[in-house]
């Protein structure tokens, strides 16, 4: 099942950018969520005051170097920005890339029909590594923030990168959440280096916001039915 959703899903899957000193600094992930040029993310990586661009991956089955592919960046806007739920809606000119771009009202669940134990996965670029990884898990419990966003704590240690990829539920391939990031009880500064590499916090816990909250984006913006 892993390899369908990866089929599925991995064109769409994009790299969130912004510009650096000497060149674009990688943010998190994105993908596509409708044929008419949007893309849903985490708000959290995103800085209001600099721009926003996306870079199509390689085919992760063509053996891509880890880092230095060539792409094409592609600036965004962003059309709508939720705090709270830890959501951003970007929009790019679809005249500037040529994907086939999945249709939400095909592809998207509702977080609150799935059930703790289901089998889950997720894809995304952890640590900007710039092929697609896919991993696994479950999810192992539902909770709500004091904002009321529904998550999904997932039985795995979802790394820096993985932020703004989408959760896929195996068993009916539709996603349900927007992975945001692990827990980290010991805070966000790493725990130890090794060769000059930092090493995150020891958690295993990590989250996805429901998709429903994104989809009440995608009609704030006039684009699902």
């Amino acid at each position: 099942m892993l390899k369908e959703i990866t089929k599925s899903f991995s064109q769409g899957v994009m790299l969130i950018l912004t510009p650096g000193e000497n060149q674009l600094t990688f943010l998190g992930t994105g993908f596509l969520c409708s044929g008419k040029g949007y893309v849903l993310t985490c708000a959290h990586i995103l800085n209001l005051t600099k721009p926003v661009f996306i870079a199509t991956p390689p085919d992760p089955n063509s053996f891509p170097k880890l880092t230095e592919n060539m792409f094409n960046a592609v600036p965004v806007t962003i059309a709508q920005y939720d705090p709270l739920n830890d959501i951003a809606l970007l929009k790019f000119d679809l005249r500037h890339i040529s994907v086939s771009l999945p249709n939400p009202s095909f592809t998207m669940g509702d977080e609150r029909n799935s059930e703790i134990g289901s089998s889950v996965g997720y894809l995304g670029f952890p640590f900007g590594l710039q092929t697609i990884k896919v991993s696994q898990s479950i999810i192992s419990a539902k909770t709500s923030t004091s904002h009321e966003t529904r998550t999904l704590m997932l039985d795995s240690s979802v790394n820096n990168g993985n932020s703004g990829g989408p959760l896929i539920e195996l068993s009916t391939g539709k996603i349900i959440g927007i992975v945001t990031g692990r827990f980290s009880p010991g805070g966000s500064a790493p725990v130890a280096w090794i060769g000059g590499s930092p090493l995150g916090q020891d958690s295993n816990i990590s989250f996805a916001t429901g998709i429903s909250h994104a989809i009440d984006l995608l009609k704030a913006e006039g684009i699902y039915e």
